[in-house]
């Protein structure tokens, strides 16, 4: 980050130059996580647990709640370390760890988070059935990628997207239950699904919803 930041043309806030080949790693990055994951699970689970997933689908989306569950969990992280958390009190030009100034490190983030956008969307591409079968996931990452660019050119404005990341911090917690409903199937929920169940309303509540409440009215 740091190399492509002194290597980056004079820009408003210069960062524009290295935050799309932040982006680009992020995009090789997040298939790379998907596919060891995917190998990961095939060796370290048997046969006939892997089997027991109720549907192909479950099967085929099992690495993808991997790379997606590590995209939400860093960005909701850092998303609430520079909004909440010692960050989120500090100048916007003042220099953070890592050598970073807060507004570049949320333009870090939002560059993370387009990559696996991206990445994600290139996928669904290359499973057509996709396009097909949900179209609503579809919308969902164009208009989250057109978004971020669209952020990106304006003065400060990764303070929003950076804001609105903190919602993925429900996303590795449905992940998980999504995985455990295909792997139980009807079986009886454990105590630990039930802690995460009751985990994931609150969660919802305030992340999804309290927050953008906050988001709008100030």
């Amino acid at each position: 980050i740091l190399y492509l930041k002194r290597n980056a043309m004079a820009t408003a806030e210069g960062f524009l130059p290295w935050c799309f080949p932040l982006a680009l790693l992020a995009a090789m990055a997040f298939p790379t996580i998907f596919y060891i994951s995917e190998v990961f699970l095939r060796r370290v689970l048997t046969h006939q647990v892997w089997e027991r997933l109720r549907t192909s689908v479950d099967r085929a989306e099992a690495p993808n709640r991997v790379s997606s569950s590590t995209h939400s969990a860093l960005c909701a992280i850092l998303a609430l370390w520079l909004t909440h958390g010692v960050a989120g009190g500090a100048d916007s030009a003042e220099v953070l760890c890592g050598g970073l100034a807060l507004h570049e490190w949320r333009v870090v983030v939002v560059s993370i988070s387009l990559g696996y956008f991206v990445q994600s969307y290139a996928g669904m591409l290359v499973r057509s059935s996709d396009l097909l079968d949900s179209p609503l996931r579809v919308a969902h990452h164009l208009v989250a990628a057109f978004g971020y660019m669209v952020f990106l050119l304006q003065p400060q404005g990764a303070y929003y997207p950076v804001y609105l990341l903190q919602t993925e911090a429900t996303t590795p917690f449905i992940n998980w239950m999504l995985f455990m409903r295909g792997l139980k199937q009807h079986q009886p929920l454990s105590l630990l699904e039930r802690i995460n169940g009751l985990w994931v309303l609150v969660a919802w509540m305030v992340f999804r919803l309290l927050d953008f409440t906050l988001l709008f009215v100030y």
